[in-house]
């Protein structure tokens, strides 16, 4: 009777139903929780795209006032708005090859997390009445060796005083007395945790952390991409050839023309930067004239398209050079230029991350 009344607790408590898991992802978005001035420190990429991705399904007043803008800021662009942000996750997404789903995304804003507000995101996971509360080590989405938290929390009156809980691993285990198994089962009783080293077996493969109690399994699981076998380096593409031109004691313009910058057909992957294209001038003299970069504020070129991108291979500025009486001079010489993201291949020789030491906390493992 117990065990059939617990199991119903736990349904209501950990969220078994999808719709009540649905319901509360929101209120603990892991994304929260991180310290919005060191997002840019954050080494991996996939961990950056996941907290776009987070930001941008917010309401537009909360995402425009809590978003991290120099998100991106290794690619030299510190003021990025959610949308150019969306943009260049999109791009890293496929130069990197990755197709994140809601639970790794999940999980590794989780694995960064600073150590200063993991407790908080645990009281709010607890807040919505779970049964289990469980969380992963700060950088565990690249380490190959990380500590892995559970604790049970019984909430009803009627929940078990002692479960059994099973955690099963795939691609890696669970090392306990320096034998690393696939799964281990455990014992808890009602607010007890338990700490546990998990290692991975193969940083390029995807991980999957089950958690069951008794005999239900717990929903969602813990997911952990695979590292991308890739590296993202930056690059600069420019028009050619240079644009120019010399308006003297005339009433001709040049342009407004569209000027183009375009990655070479040899490098396929590769993408323009949303929002990184340019003008330099090398030169640029006016006497009773204008030379506009049309893409520029204030700069009021006759026509509208300023400014356009043509996929994420090629990106164009307008320019314009006029006299406003038919003596003066206009004269300019430059080009357009951007920056490109390109995908590295990196020699893989062992499928292991170099930090795989990671060892567990001083204190007594087993923590009533």
């Amino acid at each position: 009777m117990i065990l059939g009344q617990f199991k119903q607790a736990l349904c209501l408590y950990v969220g078994c139903l999808l719709g009540s898991t649905a319901l509360h992802a929101e209120e603990c978005d892991p994304a929260k929780f991180l310290v919005r001035d060191t997002i840019h420190s954050v080494t991996d990429l996939r961990t950056k795209i996941a907290y776009v991705n987070s930001m941008s399904s917010q309401k537009n007043d909360e995402k425009n006032a809590n978003f991290a803008n120099d998100v991106y800021s290794e690619f030299g662009i510190s003021n990025m708005k959610v949308d150019a942000a969306t943009k260049t996750s999109d791009l890293l997404s496929k130069l990197l090859k990755v197709d994140l789903s809601q639970s790794d995304q999940r999980w590794l804003l989780v694995s960064a997390i600073p150590a200063g507000n993991i407790d908080a995101y645990k009281t709010c996971i607890s807040q919505q009445k779970k049964a289990i509360v469980v969380t992963v080590d700060k950088n565990a989405a690249i380490s190959q060796a990380f500590v892995l938290n559970v604790s049970y929390v019984a909430y009803h009156p009627v929940a078990a005083p002692k479960v059994q809980i099973k955690i099963i691993v795939t691609n890696g285990g669970i090392d306990h007395n320096n034998v690393v198994s696939g799964s281990y089962l455990g014992e808890f009783v009602a607010g007890s945790s338990d700490i546990y080293r998990v290692v991975r077996a193969d940083m390029y493969k995807p991980m999957s952390i089950a958690i069951k109690v008794d005999t239900d399994v717990l929903d969602p699981q813990i997911s952990i991409p695979a590292l991308p076998s890739v590296k993202i380096e930056k690059f600069t593409v420019s028009s050619t050839p240079p644009f120019a031109w010399r308006l003297h004691d005339t009433n001709a313009d040049f342009g407004p023309k569209e000027i183009c910058a375009a990655i070479p057909d040899n490098q396929q992957e590769a993408g323009i930067l949303p929002n990184s294209t340019r003008v330099v001038f090398d030169e640029r003299l006016t006497d009773r004239g204008v030379v506009y970069d049309c893409g520029q504020e204030g700069q009021a070129c006759p026509d509208k398209s300023s400014h356009r991108e043509v996929g994420d291979r090629q990106a164009c500025v307008s320019v314009w050079g006029h006299l406003s009486a038919t003596t003066g001079l206009s004269q300019a010489k430059g080009h357009v230029e951007a920056t490109a993201l390109k995908a590295v291949s990196i020699p893989i020789a062992n499928p292991a991350a170099p930090n795989s030491t990671t060892s567990l906390p001083s204190e007594k493992k087993k923590r009533h």
